[in-house]
């Protein structure tokens, strides 16, 4: 069995209990992972979220950089294809944003992941404007296969 079948298996038993917004906190040793997802709702099929966090257990080898542009090229599937925005290697942090954010007017939708030097990244969705300098998050819905998919990429 694959790392992302046992990760959905996982996956798809997760189920929340009480009110929502709630994290929930996965850990995954098919993805040698901890998942940690801010859910505003969950159902057969998807979960919506506002942030996915995936940290490995060993951290990476690889240089920020090098990070940076495996996963703009791994990570297909979102709505929007991921660019490496920028390298700070002095925070230990890489910024990856949507290529190509959907437009609405004025208004504009991205996702926007966030990669430390250890290899833990965190993924949230914005709303902004081009018309005024601040933005909002925003949940985002991914289905349970999808969201399985992206883990797996994120935490190798």
């Amino acid at each position: 069995m694959s790392r992302t079948n046992t990760l959905l298996d996982a996956i798809r038993d997760l189920k929340a209990t009480g009110a929502m917004p709630q994290r929930l906190l996965l850990r995954d040793t098919s993805v040698a992972a901890t998942i940690e997802m801010e859910v505003h709702q969950l159902d057969r099929l998807s979960i919506e979220m506002s942030m996915l966090r995936v940290t490995p257990e060993q951290p990476t080898s690889s240089s920020l950089g090098d990070r940076a542009q495996v996963l703009a090229q791994k990570v297909t599937g979102l709505m929007e294809k991921l660019s490496a925005i920028e390298i700070d290697d002095t925070r230990g942090e890489a910024l990856l944003r949507s290529d190509a954010p959907v437009a609405y007017e004025q208004d504009r939708l991205y996702y926007e992941l966030i990669v430390n030097r250890q290899g833990a990244t965190t993924l949230h969705r914005y709303h902004g404007s081009m018309l005024k300098s601040n933005r909002r998050e925003v949940p985002f819905t991914l289905t349970r296969e999808a969201l399985a998919k992206l883990i797996t990429d994120l935490a190798q």
